[in-house]
């Protein structure tokens, strides 16, 4: 039998869906406006992976120097319960119904993260006295995240969940102090850290397993591909589209040239405080890789690195190669 969907049932999916999209929105300012400017806590706004033949898809993923932390958005705009089991409940126009626990969603997300990373954490972690070291032991959290104007029946709620259920206002304290801490409170915790390089390195990977993501199956599948997020310390990602995997067109050379001098050869790819640049060997000025589009023109180009080569995407088409790091002779 067809599924019908009545017209007061699209609208009402409509506009559900319109509120999230701010909800996440507006978790996502208050991450960028917190941590645009930190060398030690990255944001993964709607990050997308696939593993292990499973997909997740986790609103706002946190990098931090201790560990990792997953962040729930809901789009509550009505009333809350939580009872002693675990089981949630909301209000609309006045009638409670139960909804699936978002903390729970998250640690199914987390599972399937944690899993990922430690299997391969050779790819991106070195070794301390012959030692693999590993992510399984670091920090793990999740938390739920709703809507400001959200009632909260805290008083009710278990203990441990309570904890775990902030406001989009309060988020970005809540970061912090999971993933700020001082030297010397993490000395006197015995905490371990990810040094800065480590905590490129994650990014970097976190950054290729999306790209994977992203590319179509090779057989048709009803699953909608990941996006491809932005190689920046706070990053934003794309909604989900069905691009194939990124062409190697056109030539590198044509793309990035230093901004001073016009060298076009002799630069080297890095990254920086503000994102990916090219350093020039013939005058030593630094050009950003975040070139307008060439092919819209749009200057809305995100850039993401996949081992030697960095590729711009944007919203009118497929991915491009935009440079080639010159490997050391």
């Amino acid at each position: 039998m067809p599924i019908v969907t009545t017209k007061h049932q699209q609208e009402l999916s409509d506009v559900r869906q319109i509120a999230g999209d701010k909800q996440e929105r507006d978790v996502a300012f208050y991450l960028r406006r917190a941590f645009k400017d930190s060398d030690d806590i990255y944001v993964f706004n709607d990050y997308a992976f696939s593993y292990d033949d499973e997909r997740a898809q986790i609103d706002h993923l946190i990098v931090h120097k201790y560990g990792f932390l997953i962040l729930e958005s809901k789009s509550i705009y009505g009333e809350v319960k939580v009872n002693g089991a675990g089981e949630w409940a909301r209000s609309y126009n006045g009638n409670w119904a139960g909804i699936p626990s978002p903390i729970r969603q998250a640690e199914l997300q987390q599972k399937l993260l944690k899993k990922m990373l430690v299997e391969n954490a050779a790819d991106f972690l070195g070794k301390i006295l012959g030692l693999q070291q590993n992510v399984g032991g670091r920090k793990w959290e999740a938390l739920c995240v709703v809507s400001n104007t959200c009632i909260l029946h805290r008083e009710d709620i278990p203990a441990d969940i309570n904890k775990r259920i902030i406001k989009s206002e309060a988020v970005a304290d809540a970061v912090d102090k999971i993933g700020g801490k001082g030297r010397l409170k993490a000395f006197i915790e015995t905490s371990p850290a990810f040094s800065a390089d480590e905590l490129r390195s994650i990014a970097d990977y976190l950054l290729t397993r999306a790209s994977l993501a992203a590319a179509p199956d090779p057989e048709p599948s009803a699953a909608a591909p990941a996006s491809t997020p932005v190689a920046e310390p706070v990053t934003e990602v794309r909604e989900p589209t069905t691009k194939p995997a990124p062409v190697a067109e056109p030539a590198p050379s044509a793309q990035i040239s230093c901004k001073k001098c016009g060298e076009a050869q002799r630069l080297t790819g890095s990254y920086g405080k503000y994102g990916y640049y090219v350093k020039c060997e013939a005058c030593g000025a630094n050009t950003s890789m975040r070139q307008p589009c060439i092919r819209c023109g749009s200057k809305d180009v995100k850039v993401m690195k996949k081992r030697q080569e960095y590729w711009a995407t944007c919203s009118c088409s497929d991915p491009y190669l935009l440079f080639t790091q010159p490997r050391s002779s």
